[in-house]
């Protein structure tokens, strides 16, 4: 457990000191700003609100669950292990007394910190940038609650994409190609639907904007489990089937 803790801390550390993984933070914080001057001037001008400080924070975030989010999680996945197999800092780590379960898992654990703290700053950014849409303080409020509770919800959905991708990146050794081919498999996993109906109801990337199934007025319980189900299993399947790799990987 020591070694684990110690490798979570080490891990996390070395995501947060990359440049990329910084320039994320800064583009989600300055993202729902820039779309709210946007807002705010074509309702100066036209008279039109397009999106009101109620829904703006679950707008936004429905915008980066759909695009931005996924291709982040990628990147940073592709980095701490496709991309540490090509500078061979992998192989070093596996002179230490530590496990390779253990360090997958604590991979696996560093992408879920960030991926909650980055969507800890798009809610921020969002509530604070919802100020210059105006609104009623009631109005603000309502959007506070749904805000929170739909960027609480996304952790299940993007914690998922993590191990997925994370999965996909055991097949490469340099950080391109693993988030080239995440990318792929996610493009292909969102517009097969299209071809094949059915397969929406099976597939992780049909999930991605799961915390809108909850912010309705009618909630449907068995769709919500499912929805849940079908995450959780997929996601025990891809770190099985992600650790099984990584563990018999020639570094």
């Amino acid at each position: 457990m020591n070694s684990l803790k110690a490798n979570f801390l080490n891990e996390t550390q070395k995501m947060f000191l990359k440049s990329k993984v910084a320039a994320c933070f800064i583009i989600a914080a300055l993202i729902p700003i820039g779309i709210a001057l946007l807002i705010a001037l074509l309702h100066n001008k036209s008279g039109i609100l397009a999106v009101g400080s109620t829904g703006f924070p679950v707008f936004i975030l429905g915008l980066f669950t759909s695009v931005l989010l996924p291709l982040f999680i990628f990147m940073w996945a592709a980095d701490i292990f496709a991309g540490e197999v090509g500078e061979g800092t992998l192989k070093i780590m596996l002179v230490r007394p530590i496990t390779r379960f253990n360090i997958y898992l604590s991979k696996i654990m560093a992408l879920s910190f960030a991926i909650i703290l980055l969507l800890a700053v798009i809610l921020i950014a969002s509530l604070i940038s919802g100020l210059l849409l105006g609104g009623s303080g009631s109005q603000y409020l309502a959007g506070l609650n749904g805000g929170i509770k739909a960027h609480i919800l996304a952790i299940v959905p993007m914690v998922s994409l993590a191990i997925a991708a994370a999965f996909v990146a055991q097949f490469f050794k340099s950080s391109s190609g693993a988030l080239t081919s995440s990318i792929l498999v996610y493009i292909i996993g969102r517009f097969l639907p299209i071809v094949i109906p059915m397969t929406s109801k099976v597939l992780l990337f049909s999930y991605t904007n799961w915390h809108v199934l909850w912010l309705g007025t009618a909630l449907a319980p068995e769709r919500l489990l499912y929805a849940f189900l079908i995450m959780l299993s997929s996601s025990i399947i891809l770190f099985t089937a992600g650790f099984y790799l990584f563990d018999i990987k020639q570094l």
